[in-house]
């Protein structure tokens, strides 16, 4: 189940264009970026779930099980939680991360980047 989404992924992709009248999608960047940064958070959240790995206890010696505990399997079902607020409010997401943007992008421009001025170095010759 795991290994089949990117395939699932690429599959939809080309599907779409197939599909199309154009041969070529338009893509909203909003939708996209949360898209990649949900996939690659959900890898993450997998990764950490999948950490714990031991032997059966009726097995010592036999092959390594990944257990995956009550609270590993809220922490990835809590992404996907997340996933579901973020698309139910994608307007308000937006505008947010626009606002931020573009705040932050004040503060950086009232920097200045010219060198500082340390003062001036004296040089005494005889």
């Amino acid at each position: 189940i795991v290994g089949s989404e990117i395939f699932n992924q690429l599959i939809i992709c080309a599907g779409a264009v197939f599909a199309s009248r154009t041969g070529s999608l338009i893509l909203n960047k909003a939708v996209v970026t949360r898209e990649v940064g949900f996939y690659a958070l959900g890898i993450v959240l997998l990764y950490i779930a999948f950490q714990d790995k031991r032997p059966s206890p009726d097995d010592v010696n036999g092959p390594d099980y990944i257990y995956i505990s009550f609270w590993e399997a809220v922490m990835v079902f809590s992404g996907y939680i997340l996933y579901v607020i973020v698309c139910a409010n994608m307007k308000s997401v937006v505008k947010w991360v626009t606002r931020t943007k573009e705040e932050v992008g004040r503060r950086l421009s009232t920097l200045t980047t010219s060198r500082p001025n340390y003062g001036t170095a004296i040089s005494k010759r005889d």
